[in-house]
């Protein structure tokens, strides 16, 4: 493993460690009785930042370094259009996670009545559907990864949706109705594909703008993407011409 892949490692620890402490149940009542909750979310994103980013950097620093010294691959057409696939679908996810309400986030507010029906949307498909659409994406970039730095950094993402989901649940079964954990899924589809919910409703409920909004995202990237590769490819091609020139 590489100096940066350790590098990443232990940030991704680190990053996973903070947060299983912080939000642990009697830790988390305690700092906030203490300093108040908005205190605690801003020193709660302030450390989750403050560790994520550095790592971020890492990375980035140790592709561009690769990407110098020419060391990046291309991967198949089939892991590309999958990859492709993959990060379409964790932007709608994440565009629709944002725009529909949690019932996790209700509980933090406390607005959720026993009444209500607690599925909507997006969460009809996963529950955590924010921690979803970030291990998508980072399933997307493993399936295109070009050092096992950029293979620790990405498969830290959905890692984590797994770990986090799990440990939000534990954390908030307490505050939520049973049914809200029946009728909902972890892994996405599980709940439908068991009948217990319906797709129907999860489409009829989704956020046709933010939907919009993460196609032209998406798309914008994508043909930036296309764009960096085509210039690359005729810089490649120029200096193959210019070397049989000169021999």
């Amino acid at each position: 493993m590489s100096t940066a892949a350790k590098k990443i490692l232990l940030g991704w620890s680190a990053f996973a460690g903070t947060h299983m402490i912080m939000s642990h149940r009697p830790i988390r009542q305690q700092l906030i009785a203490s300093m108040g909750d908005n205190n605690f979310k801003m020193i709660y994103s302030v450390v989750a930042i403050g560790i994520l980013a550095p790592t971020t950097i890492v990375y980035l620093r140790h592709q561009r370094a690769l990407s110098q010294l020419g060391s990046t691959v291309e991967r198949g057409s089939l892991l590309s259009g999958t990859s492709v696939l993959l990060k379409a679908l964790g932007l709608q996810t994440f565009a629709q996670a944002v725009t529909t309400p949690s019932p996790s986030a209700m509980v933090a507010e406390n607005t959720l009545h026993t009444d209500e029906e607690v599925a909507h949307g997006i969460v009809r498909v996963s529950r955590h559907a924010v921690f979803l659409s970030t291990g998508l994406w980072g399933l997307a970039n493993v399936l295109t990864a070009t050092s096992p730095a950029a293979v620790v950094y990405w498969a830290g993402y959905p890692i984590f949706w797994l770990v986090g989901s799990l440990h939000q649940d534990s954390r908030q079964r307490h505050d939520l109705p049973a049914r809200y954990y029946e009728e909902t899924s972890i892994l996405p589809f599980a709940a439908i594909l068991e009948g217990r919910n319906s797709f129907s409703k999860a489409l009829d409920e989704m956020n046709l703008t933010a939907a919009g909004v993460a196609l032209v995202v998406g798309s914008s990237l994508f043909g930036a993407r296309m764009g960096r590769k085509v210039a690359g490819t005729r810089m490649l091609r120029n200096n193959l011409k210019h070397v049989k020139v000169d021999s």
